[in-house]
Protein backbone atom coordinates (compact mmCIF):
# COMPACT_ATOMS: atom_id res chain seq x y z
CA UNK A 1 0.00 0.00 0.00
CA UNK A 2 1.57 3.09 -1.29
CA UNK A 3 1.60 6.57 1.08
CA UNK A 4 -1.18 7.96 -0.82
CA UNK A 5 -3.51 5.34 -0.39
CA UNK A 6 -3.05 5.36 3.42
CA UNK A 7 -3.49 9.15 3.91
CA UNK A 8 -6.87 8.79 1.96
CA UNK A 9 -7.89 5.89 3.88
CA UNK A 10 -6.98 7.82 7.22
CA UNK A 11 -8.53 11.16 5.72
CA UNK A 12 -11.55 8.72 4.67
CA UNK A 13 -11.23 7.13 8.73
CA UNK A 14 -11.12 10.94 9.85
CA UNK A 15 -14.45 11.93 8.06
CA UNK A 16 -16.18 8.53 9.35
CA UNK A 17 -15.52 9.98 13.21
CA UNK A 18 -16.66 13.27 12.37
CA UNK A 19 -20.00 11.73 10.84
CA UNK A 20 -20.16 8.59 13.67
CA UNK A 21 -19.64 11.26 16.41
CA UNK A 22 -22.09 13.94 14.88
CA UNK A 23 -24.86 10.87 15.02
CA UNK A 24 -23.64 9.53 18.44
CA UNK A 25 -26.67 11.98 19.58
CA UNK A 26 -29.49 10.47 17.37
CA UNK A 27 -31.51 8.30 19.43
CA UNK A 28 -33.38 6.98 16.38
CA UNK A 29 -36.44 8.42 17.58
CA UNK A 30 -37.69 11.42 15.80
CA UNK A 31 -39.79 14.08 16.83
CA UNK A 32 -39.72 16.12 14.15
CA UNK A 33 -39.69 13.40 11.28
CA UNK A 34 -41.13 14.57 8.28
CA UNK A 35 -41.09 14.46 4.72
CA UNK A 36 -38.07 13.27 4.27
CA UNK A 37 -37.96 11.11 7.65
CA UNK A 38 -36.30 8.07 6.14
CA UNK A 39 -33.43 9.91 3.87
CA UNK A 40 -29.97 9.50 4.54
CA UNK A 41 -29.99 13.16 4.81
CA UNK A 42 -32.27 13.81 6.78
CA UNK A 43 -30.59 11.81 9.05
CA UNK A 44 -27.52 13.40 9.29
CA UNK A 45 -29.78 16.49 9.58
CA UNK A 46 -31.46 15.39 12.58
CA UNK A 47 -27.90 13.35 14.13
CA UNK A 48 -27.28 15.04 17.74
CA UNK A 49 -30.11 16.82 17.89
CA UNK A 50 -29.84 15.93 21.58
CA UNK A 51 -26.44 17.54 21.55
CA UNK A 52 -27.45 20.53 20.01
CA UNK A 53 -27.53 22.71 16.50
CA UNK A 54 -23.65 23.09 16.59
CA UNK A 55 -23.68 19.19 16.22
CA UNK A 56 -26.65 19.01 14.06
CA UNK A 57 -25.32 21.41 11.36
CA UNK A 58 -21.80 19.60 11.42
CA UNK A 59 -23.54 16.47 10.54
CA UNK A 60 -25.36 18.36 7.72
CA UNK A 61 -22.43 19.78 6.62
CA UNK A 62 -20.40 16.97 6.14
CA UNK A 63 -22.42 14.71 4.55
CA UNK A 64 -23.52 17.88 1.91
CA UNK A 65 -20.13 17.55 1.26
CA UNK A 66 -19.74 13.97 1.13
CA UNK A 67 -22.80 13.60 -1.18
CA UNK A 68 -20.99 14.43 -4.43
CA UNK A 69 -24.02 13.61 -6.56
CA UNK A 70 -26.13 15.38 -4.13
CA UNK A 71 -28.87 12.37 -4.16
CA UNK A 72 -29.42 12.75 -0.67
CA UNK A 73 -28.02 8.87 -0.36
CA UNK A 74 -24.12 8.70 0.50
CA UNK A 75 -21.90 5.72 -0.62
CA UNK A 76 -18.48 4.68 0.83
CA UNK A 77 -17.04 4.70 -2.54
CA UNK A 78 -18.34 8.51 -2.94
CA UNK A 79 -17.30 9.91 0.18
CA UNK A 80 -13.64 8.24 -0.33
CA UNK A 81 -13.75 9.76 -3.92
CA UNK A 82 -14.39 13.41 -2.45
CA UNK A 83 -11.68 12.38 0.19
CA UNK A 84 -9.68 11.90 -2.48
CA UNK A 85 -10.03 14.61 -4.73
CA UNK A 86 -9.85 17.38 -2.20
CA UNK A 87 -6.53 15.82 -1.14
CA UNK A 88 -5.21 15.74 -4.86
CA UNK A 89 -6.92 19.04 -5.14
CA UNK A 90 -4.74 20.98 -2.20
CA UNK A 91 -1.07 19.25 -1.49
CA UNK A 92 0.50 21.09 -3.64
CA UNK A 93 3.79 20.06 -3.11
CA UNK A 94 2.22 16.74 -4.58
CA UNK A 95 4.03 14.45 -1.07
CA UNK A 96 0.62 12.89 -0.51
CA UNK A 97 -0.16 14.39 2.88
CA UNK A 98 -1.83 18.02 3.75
CA UNK A 99 0.58 20.28 5.64
CA UNK A 100 -1.48 22.68 7.68
CA UNK A 101 -1.49 25.41 4.75
CA UNK A 102 -2.35 23.00 2.59
CA UNK A 103 -5.23 21.59 4.46
CA UNK A 104 -6.83 25.07 5.06
CA UNK A 105 -7.68 25.03 1.80
CA UNK A 106 -9.90 22.11 2.16
CA UNK A 107 -10.98 23.30 5.44
CA UNK A 108 -12.06 26.55 3.36
CA UNK A 109 -13.51 24.66 1.08
CA UNK A 110 -15.29 22.57 3.23
CA UNK A 111 -16.75 25.07 5.78
CA UNK A 112 -17.99 27.82 3.38
CA UNK A 113 -21.33 26.45 3.54
CA UNK A 114 -21.75 27.24 7.31
CA UNK A 115 -19.78 30.61 6.76
CA UNK A 116 -22.16 31.37 3.90
CA UNK A 117 -25.09 30.58 6.39
CA UNK A 118 -23.55 32.59 9.29
CA UNK A 119 -22.90 35.70 6.47
CA UNK A 120 -26.98 35.32 6.10
CA UNK A 121 -27.98 35.04 9.25
CA UNK A 122 -26.38 38.61 9.64
CA UNK A 123 -27.45 40.11 6.92
CA UNK A 124 -30.73 40.75 8.30
CA UNK A 125 -31.62 43.01 4.79
CA UNK A 126 -30.68 40.29 2.40
CA UNK A 127 -28.40 43.04 0.67
CA UNK A 128 -25.29 40.85 0.54
CA UNK A 129 -23.87 42.95 2.51
CA UNK A 130 -23.24 43.09 6.30
CA UNK A 131 -23.18 46.13 7.90
CA UNK A 132 -21.51 47.34 11.30
CA UNK A 133 -25.08 47.33 13.06
CA UNK A 134 -26.10 44.22 11.67
CA UNK A 135 -23.01 42.37 13.08
CA UNK A 136 -23.60 44.31 16.58
CA UNK A 137 -26.92 42.97 16.70
CA UNK A 138 -25.82 39.77 18.44
CA UNK A 139 -23.36 41.54 20.50
CA UNK A 140 -26.45 43.39 22.13
CA UNK A 141 -28.59 40.35 22.10
CA UNK A 142 -25.71 38.90 24.05
CA UNK A 143 -25.08 41.65 26.08
CA UNK A 144 -28.62 42.03 27.12
CA UNK A 145 -28.64 38.25 28.07
CA UNK A 146 -25.32 38.34 29.72
CA UNK A 147 -24.59 41.09 31.91
CA UNK A 148 -27.16 40.64 34.63
CA UNK A 149 -26.20 43.32 36.52
CA UNK A 150 -25.96 45.95 33.70
CA UNK A 151 -22.35 47.13 34.46
CA UNK A 152 -20.99 47.21 31.01
CA UNK A 153 -19.27 43.48 31.24
CA UNK A 154 -19.90 39.89 31.17
CA UNK A 155 -18.05 38.44 34.01
CA UNK A 156 -18.00 34.97 35.88
CA UNK A 157 -20.53 36.71 38.03
CA UNK A 158 -22.84 37.06 35.35
CA UNK A 159 -22.19 33.90 33.83
CA UNK A 160 -23.51 32.10 37.73
CA UNK A 161 -26.05 34.40 38.16
CA UNK A 162 -27.34 33.58 34.79
CA UNK A 163 -27.27 30.03 34.12
CA UNK A 164 -26.46 29.37 37.91
CA UNK A 165 -22.65 27.53 37.17
CA UNK A 166 -19.97 27.22 39.74
CA UNK A 167 -16.55 28.61 38.56
CA UNK A 168 -18.15 30.88 35.86
CA UNK A 169 -16.49 28.56 32.77
CA UNK A 170 -13.15 29.53 33.68
CA UNK A 171 -13.50 32.95 34.01
CA UNK A 172 -12.35 33.73 37.48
Amino acid sequence: MNIRTITALALAGAASLLVAGAAAGFNGHDRHAGDHAHSAQAFFERAGHRGGQGRRRAAATLFRYLDADGNGALARTEAEGVIRSGLGRFDGDGDTTLALEEFAGLWAEFSRPRMVDAFQRLDEDGDGRVTEAEMTGPLDRLFRFGDVDEDGTIDAGDLRQRRGLRGGFGME
